[in-house]
């Protein structure tokens, strides 16, 4: 693989923002009890505030494709640059001023966010095009390196400094963002970028991808351009219904693992900085689930028992381990056996979509999974919160994913079962 500069800038620029966007959604686990005292408000409303960051960088799609067509990348990416700053800036300048206040600016950092993740997402296809898939999943592996590293950073700024320095703090990192959008091309990149694009796993695809070309010929459907596309979308492609429920399962309790791990370790007896390293861990093993899935990914066969029902299980099972040990290295044991199986479900979910539906309906199909994904994130973090506003526990909260750990087992293997049958 040629590696250039406009091919390294495009990876670190992608890399960057999988580490902020990431990271800093983990770090907001750190200041949410004092966030929760200090409005003498409800983990429900403070949860569901620290989520809009990672649900409106999902949502903001629309709006980032209406700016992409009158904006060149160059000027969108460092608008989205400014804005994740003055998110940042903005919050540590009215801290604990009002909530209204708290929510504005963190709807300007998940806009901001959304901003840069398109412009880096074309950024690095138009610039890696066969080796995109790759460059990707490679790439993804600075979300995990902020998941371990920003949480335990913000901790030692909030007990040495203060908060207000810990916020500044991200905001001096996030003008990094705006260094790198000055470096972005200003030329809009071709659709032609994309037409010879491979998508993850086609070389492994056998009876499989047969199966769905055929289906994509019956089909004959144009995206958008039919009535029938979207009740196409399910009816030939049951399986992708399992998908989309895994996946928003699995969003679900990623944000709720983000934001709740650290509050709930420290409500089980763990100082702030033994909770904080929960983080690390959760994170540590985030970058290794990554590491598995791309092997799994070289046997077609293996990447649902291997990558999902198997996942699902052990996720179940080291949530019930914490409702029942508060042990500090059960608990880490806990965080890396979680955050290993989530990383993996995320990835296998999202990378194996393209062998899930057909290519008439891989752009309807991508654009729900991603809106379902943004919708998960916002209840993540209000459901969770209202739980733990009514019971008083966290405990209630992580053995109800331990219940939805189960679920996603059981539909998991009804996918596999679609995939064993259209092979017959």
């Amino acid at each position: 693989m040629k590696i250039g500069s406009k091919r390294l800038h495009a990876f670190f620029s992608r890399c960057l923002y999988a580490f902020l966007q990431d990271g800093t959604t983990k770090a907001y686990g750190v200041i949410m009890e004092s966030t929760v005292q200090a409005y003498q408000s409800q983990h429900a409303l403070v949860g569901l505030i620290f989520t809009l960051q990672a649900s409106v960088t999902y949502l903001a799609a629309p709006l980032v494709q209406l700016l992409e067509d009158v904006l060149n990348p160059r000027l969108v990416a460092i608008l989205g640059g400014l804005l994740v700053t003055l998110g940042f800036v903005g919050r540590a300048f009215v801290l604990y001023s009002s909530l209204w206040y708290l929510a504005m600016l963190t709807i300007v950092s998940g806009i901001g966010f959304g901003l840069v993740n398109l412009m880096t997402y074309l950024s690095l296809m138009d610039s890696f095009q066969e080796e995109f898939p790759c460059a990707f999943t490679v790439s993804s592996f600075a979300s995990y390196i902020g998941v371990a590293a920003l949480p335990p950073i913000l901790g030692y700024f909030v007990i040495t400094y203060g908060e207000q320095d810990g916020l500044l703090a991200f905001g001096v990192l996030s003008s990094l963002l705006i260094l790198f959008g000055f470096f972005t091309s200003s030329k809009k990149d071709s659709p032609a970028a994309t037409e010879n694009l491979p998508l993850v796993g086609v070389d492994d695809i056998t009876d499989e991808g047969e199966i769905l070309m055929k289906e994509s010929k019956e089909c004959g459907l144009i995206p958008g351009s039919s009535v029938n596309y979207w009740s196409t979308l399910f009816s030939n492609h049951p399986e992708y219904i399992c998908l989309l429920l895994i996946s928003f399962m699995f969003a679900f309790q990623y944000i709720t693992w983000s934001i709740y791990l650290v509050p709930y370790g420290e409500s089980l007896g763990l100082t702030s900085t033994e909770a904080a390293y929960l983080s690390t861990s959760g994170g540590g093993a985030g970058i290794t689930g990554r590491l598995f899935s791309l092997i799994i990914f070289r046997w077609e066969g293996t990447v649902i028992p291997a990558g999902v029902i198997v996942p699902t299980v052990l996720l179940g099972i080291s949530y019930s381990i914490s409702l029942l040990s508060a042990d500090f290295i059960a608990l880490i044991l806990v965080a890396f056996l979680s955050g290993f199986c989530l990383s993996t479900i995320m990835c296998v979910t999202i990378a194996w979509l393209p062998n899930t539906v057909c290519p008439t309906h891989f752009e309807g199909a991508v654009s729900i999974r991603f809106c379902f994904t943004g919708v998960a994130t916002i209840l993540g973090g209000l459901v969770t919160g209202f739980v733990v506003d009514v019971t008083g526990s966290y405990r209630t909260a992580f053995a109800a994913m331990a219940l939805f750990s189960l679920i996603g087992t059981i539909i998991s293997i009804i996918w596999y079962l679609f995939i064993r049958k259209a092979r017959l």
